[in-house]
């Protein structure tokens, strides 16, 4: 300490700001101490990963000297916690065993690290019907009752397992009430079996009891731990029980007085600065008490209330800055005074890093600046004066004033409720593992509605942040039916493995996603192809829609063969002039598809582009992957696979005239070219390549690559480049400097000489 005060002294001079590496003096949580009150904030993956690095150690710094309460913002929820893959004979684990199955490597790490010790830690979330692994939204919804009731015991025990008694609140259940106008139990759920009606062990398959039994596993797995309900937009009051507020206040007084062990309320507290303050820049103490009035009202039925996401965030730049002092002044104020509220958590450390400034769609697109510090190098705002305000307006305390924890005992009520899922459901979808860009792809769905409904699917990443390229929809009836829905898949969706999914679902007429009646994915798909626009320079399997054969060009004439799929039946489509390409074959030394006078095909040594008639095919869509190529010499007709497989040309346009164009970074063509004949870099894979660290913050590194010479491109998730390098690459690594890159998820593409790619996702904190 005395070395850090000296050279505080010494560099004195230069006018730096020199601070303590213990607590910072009269942050936020030294103002808490005396009026016991908590002031909170999420750690990111970004901080838990790397607390003395992100950010050069400021993130950490700003912590630990305004918050005495944290949460995860992800580490905690399931999709990070379970396996990525089912666990076989998920039914059958015992509790333990299913513990073993989880992944614990960062919850841990938030409760061990020293880093990380002297704060209150939330839990959040235990159940919540988003971010779940794929297999637990995709299966899930066709177990038994029995079987998600079982689970999801399991689950919250094996995390009680996990956290011991270093957890102090959890968030059992997060976002279970619809956005309905008539508002009611979400459905479409992972967990929509609990509530198709029939008998469990544990009574109903109802949610009502459902939900009371996720707070009796809750208090069994965590029986110090204080135990909440936590949702967005139920913090005005509204006396109407259709309402979202009215729901959630009957409901949740239900569930306590028919023996649920919970003790409060989260209210996420997702604000607008304009709803808090007009535009004369008056406070809008109507909205104030309207919050005040459901905190009086769930007070009265014992329920605590934390604020556990507040953020105040400025639209359209209709409010300045300087609104969301008295904005967060008015309402932390308020909730601090009432006796059921002692904590406020806000949801991200600074502006550049909010959940809010980084969407950029929807609702949230033109919404900006939410919190109290402004950017990574920790500028109080304006909000922050609030913030420090409002705690300083309390009256000093000699305990936190919490009441006992609910035991669960309480008198009789209804917590079977009714049926509430489980009739509307997409029954099948069928869809190609590859999806085409700028083409439309076909979905066949078999599904049951119960009323006017609207079949929906998404074309979006399948994983985070779930980007949505493409939406269609369907109105539909009542009934059991079988529908065929196109699907075009814009042209600057990125080519990558495994990276896409179809979210299929039915909604309420004009519904989406969070109102979800049933919904089913198709994952892992494959963006594959482009469309008739974007053929030029890229590479193909040329595959015939009537024979299943492929364009080889092992012979004279050119045949159409099978077997492995090397470089001999490898085509890079070279445009000549508007829809006109040349045919040409990746096989070294064999050149362009070329037409005789006497209906044979051969490859002859030109070099693309050639603008000679008998070596330009025009591209003819036929829809999807499928195309027709006639020759530009108007007597020649269509490429064709005659009858003795050799590959010619013929005046007809049935099977044997289309083909389906199979990009070589998706159809398994990492065969090599036949032996004796092969290319070092043709028949180079791809496969093995693996990117890290991920995420990263500055050097994304390489490994796995084939000796060779590769362009790199970054691309995000709009399909832009970002970056490009070309390079020769020696002993299998590289790397690219991505530090100004924003935060976000991106797509690394590679390519080698011989046309070999391969894509790999990565996020840049």
């Amino acid at each position: 300490m005395l070395t850090h005060l000296r050279n505080c002294l010494t560099a004195a001079f230069l006018v730096i700001a020199c601070t303590a590496p213990s607590l910072a003096q009269n942050g936020l949580r030294e103002w808490a101490g005396p009026k016991q009150v908590y002031i909170g904030n999420i750690i990111s993956n970004a901080l838990l990963d790397n607390p003395g690095g992100y950010e050069g150690g400021r993130a950490l710094t700003n912590l630990r000297a305004e918050y005495n309460v944290v949460t995860l913002e992800n580490a905690m929820k399931m999709n990070a916690v379970l396996p990525a893959s089912q666990p076989a004979n998920i039914h059958a684990l015992s509790v333990t065993q299913l513990r073993n199955t989880l992944r614990t490597g960062q919850v841990d790490r938030f409760l061990t690290d020293p880093n990380f010790s002297g704060f209150r830690k939330r839990g959040h979330a235990m159940i919540w019907y988003s971010q779940a692994p794929t297999w637990l939204d995709n299966n899930a919804p066709n177990w038994t009752a029995q079987q998600v009731f079982d689970f999801s015991r399991k689950y919250i025990l094996a995390l009680g397992q996990v956290c011991g008694n270093a957890i102090d609140e959890w968030d059992v259940l997060n976002e279970a009430i619809s956005d309905e106008s008539t508002a009611r139990w979400r459905t479409g759920t992972w967990y929509r079996q609990a509530g198709s009606g029939g008998t469990t062990t544990y009574g109903p398959a109802t949610y009502e009891n459902y939900f009371r039994m996720l707070f009796v596993w809750a208090r069994e797995a965590q029986p110090n731990a204080r135990l909440f309900y936590n949702d967005y937009a139920i913090e005005t009051f509204n006396a109407s029980e259709t309402s979202k507020n009215g729901f959630l206040r009957s409901r949740f007084k239900q569930l306590k007085n028919c023996g649920a062990p919970i003790d409060g309320i989260g209210f996420q507290s997702h604000f607008i600065a304009a709803q808090m303050i007009t535009a004369q820049g008056a406070v809008n103490t109507g909205f104030i008490n309207a919050v005040q009035a459901s905190m009086e009202d769930l007070d009265q039925a014992g329920l605590e209330v934390a604020i556990t996401e507040l953020d105040i965030r400025i639209c359209n730049g209709d409010r300045s800055e300087a609104s969301q002092e008295p904005a967060y002044y008015e309402f932390v104020r308020m909730a601090y005074a009432q006796p059921n509220c002692r904590e406020v958590l806000l949801w991200g450390q600074h502006d550049e890093v909010s959940w809010i400034t980084l969407s950029t769609t929807g609702s949230f697109g033109p919404c900006r600046d939410p919190l109290i510090f402004d950017n990574s190098f920790y500028g109080a705002k304006e909000a922050y004066r609030g913030v420090r305000g409002a705690i300083q307006s309390q009256p000093n305390r000699s305990s936190y004033g919490y009441p006992p924890l609910n035991p669960g005992a309480g008198p009789a009520g209804n917590c079977n409720g009714s049926p509430g899922g489980g009739t509307p459901a997409i029954n099948t979808v069928s869809a190609g593992d590859d999806a085409v860009r700028d083409a439309d792809n076909a979905l066949t769905v078999n599904y049951t509605a119960t009323g006017n409904q609207d079949i929906v699917v998404y074309f979006q990443l399948d994983s985070d942040p779930y980007t949505v390229y493409r939406e269609v929809r369907q109105a539909v009836t009542a009934g059991t039916r079988t529908t065929l829905l196109q699907v075009n898949v814009p042209a600057n969706v990125p080519i990558a493995d495994n990276a896409y999914q179809y979210q299929v679902l039915l909604a309420p007429r004009g519904g989406g996603f969070d109102n979800r009646l049933a919904n089913r994915a198709v994952t892992d798909v494959d963006v594959v192809a482009t469309g008739i626009g974007n053929l030029d320079g890229q590479v193909f399997l040329l595959r015939n829609v009537a024979t299943g054969r492929y364009l080889d060009s092992d012979g004279t004439p050119v045949i159409c063969g099978t077997g492995s799929v090397g470089s001999d039946k490898q085509w890079r489509l070279v445009r000549t002039e508007g829809d006109y390409y040349n045919i040409d074959n990746v096989f070294p030394d064999r050149g362009i598809l070329d037409t005789d006078p006497n209906g044979v095909l051969f490859c002859g040594s030109d070099i693309a582009p050639n603008d000679s008639d008998d070596k330009e095919w025009l591209a003819v869509s036929l829809g999807g992957n499928r195309f027709r190529f006639n020759s530009r010499i108007s007597d020649r007709g269509n490429l064709y696979n005659l009858p003795d497989d050799s590959a010619g040309y013929a005046d007809a346009t049935d099977a044997r005239a289309q083909w389906e164009l199979l990009p070589v970074s998706a159809a398994q063509a990492a065969a090599p070219a036949p032996a004796g004949n092969r290319s070092p870099t043709a028949a180079a894979y791809l496969t093995d390549l693996t990117l890290y660290p991920n995420p990263t913050s500055s050097e994304l590194w390489m490994a796995g690559l084939p000796d060779g010479r590769y362009t790199l491109s970054v691309l995000d998730a709009t399909g832009r480049q970002l970056l490009r390098r070309v390079e020769s690459v020696t002993g299998g690594q590289s790397h690219l400097d991505v530090t100004t890159l924003p935060a976000g998820l991106y797509l690394l593409h590679v390519r080698g000489d011989s046309n070999r790619q391969v894509s790999r996702r990565f996020r840049k904190d």
